[in-house]
């Protein structure tokens, strides 16, 4: 799933991959799963529902529902994008993308002899309209958060994200298997 769809076509051929439009799911609604960090222990059911609607369920039934066709043409790729896998600070979205790496996984052992791999890109945060106007819009507070946890001492840029995700698609990447590859500027070493 590509915003902006000529850059991702350009890096995919760079690759040897192919992209898809993928109008489906609206990547402004999945954002809205990873709104600012809430205390998972006291929400409601609904706020769990709804995280695992938009940042698990919707991705397997989707995958799901494009399986059997990328079964019969083998060699295929499903690269799901997730939050962090390290865990700094209490979200239901972050167990919803858990769950959705570990389905990743699990869901390769079935389809991999039929030459459907599926493989998961962990994220953090990329410089993007969410980050600019809603999590830290204010920018002595993002300066704070970006000195504390981002040791290059800047937010990804979405084509660091967008390469990582044509290489897995491509057949350089083809032995790959099983793995999430983490892309979050070291977030994950200066939160532990």
């Amino acid at each position: 799933m590509a915003r902006r769809d000529v850059p991702m076509r350009a890096l995919a051929e760079q690759y040897g991959a192919t992209t898809i439009p993928c109008d489906i799911i609206d990547a402004d609604a999945l954002d809205q799963g990873a709104d600012a960090a809430m205390a998972a222990l006291g929400k409601k059911n609904e706020v769990w529902d709804r995280s695992m609607a938009l940042n698990f369920i919707a991705t397997r039934r989707l995958t799901e529902r494009l399986l059997p066709a990328m079964r019969r043409a083998r060699k295929e790729r499903v690269i799901s994008l997730t939050g962090t896998n390290e865990i700094h600070a209490s979200n239901p979205a972050g167990s919803a993308k858990a769950a959705l790496t570990f389905w990743s996984k699990e869901a390769v052992s079935l389809v991999a002899i039929d030459g459907v791999i599926l493989k998961c890109t962990a994220l953090a945060l990329l410089w993007s309209e969410q980050i600019r106007e809603l999590l830290h819009a204010k920018p002595v507070q993002r300066g704070r958060f970006i000195a504390d946890s981002i040791p290059p001492g800047r937010f990804g840029e979405p084509e660091e994200l967008a390469s990582v995700a044509v290489f897995l698609a491509s057949i350089r990447a083809a032995s790959v298997i099983d793995t999430a590859i983490t892309v979050d500027g070291d977030m994950a070493l200066a939160i532990c």
